[in-house]
């Protein structure tokens, strides 16, 4: 780092430090310190260290490029026509559920006693040619307009951070069709990869912990209990009736 940089470092106040925190939707325990601590920055009382500053500014640049990522997503995912479901329709033609993953399995199972039809380990053909491998697919028909849940599973036992929620993106940008709703559903999630997530277009769904065959059966009650709260508290299986 050059003298020039630590000059401009030097003279940013701790007013005008949490003022950047605030734009960046940057939180206290991402930078190592307390809400005390930042209460004392904004009134001026302490000064932030060379450190600190600089961590914070490594941290607006990441968040800077993340709104350019999610705005470039949001030109990809316009330039999908909605009406490109035809391969969704032929997918759906002969769903199955066949997957050793145990979280996958869950998910499946879940989806299923919602109402929706499934299908797991999709393998379609992406925009640049190449296969693309998805999770799980759920269909739901809804007065009679079909309606699609991309839902990708990640059962990380130290959870999901950033990079991996940055994948999903990517491979989001891939898909031959545009899913209606797109979620990523784990074993645990971070802070600021939940927030990631949400800003790509993403439902984040936590269940709390690895799951295993052993615990697939606590796990199926906790993510159930989530959807219906997240599809209004009602059997989901009712829309298709």
């Amino acid at each position: 780092m050059t003298e020039a940089h630590f000059q401009v470092i030097s003279e940013v106040s701790g007013h005008e430090f949490v003022k950047l925190m605030e734009k960046y939707d940057i939180s206290p325990r991402e930078l190592g310190i307390t809400p005390a601590y930042m209460a004392q920055l904004k009134r001026g009382l302490r000064k932030p260290s060379r450190r600190l500053i600089t961590k914070l500014m490594i941290l607006c640049k990441e968040r800077r490029v993340t709104k350019l990522l999610v705005n470039n997503i949001s030109m990809g995912l316009q330039a999908i026509p909605t009406g490109s479901h035809h391969e969704l329709h032929h997918i759906f033609a002969k769903p199955e559920i066949k997957t050793r993953e145990p979280l996958e399995a869950v998910v499946a199972r879940v989806f299923k006693d919602l109402g929706f039809t499934v299908t797991t380990n999709v393998v379609v053909t992406s925009l640049i040619g190449k296969h693309l491998e998805l999770d799980v697919l759920c269909k739901l028909e809804l007065e009679n307009i079909p309606i699609y849940v991309y839902v990708s599973c990640k059962n990380a036992f130290l959870g999901v951070d950033r990079d991996i929620v940055a994948q999903e993106v990517g491979r989001l940008l891939l898909m031959p069709f545009r899913p209606n709703i797109l979620m990523l559903v784990t074993s645990r999630i971070h802070d600021d990869a939940k927030r990631f997530a949400v800003m790509s277009g993403f439902i984040p769904v936590e269940v709390g912990f690895k799951v295993t065959n052993r615990t697939s059966k606590e796990v199926y009650k906790i993510l159930k209990k989530k959807l219906e709260i997240l599809f209004k508290r009602q059997p989901i299986s009712s829309f298709s009736k």
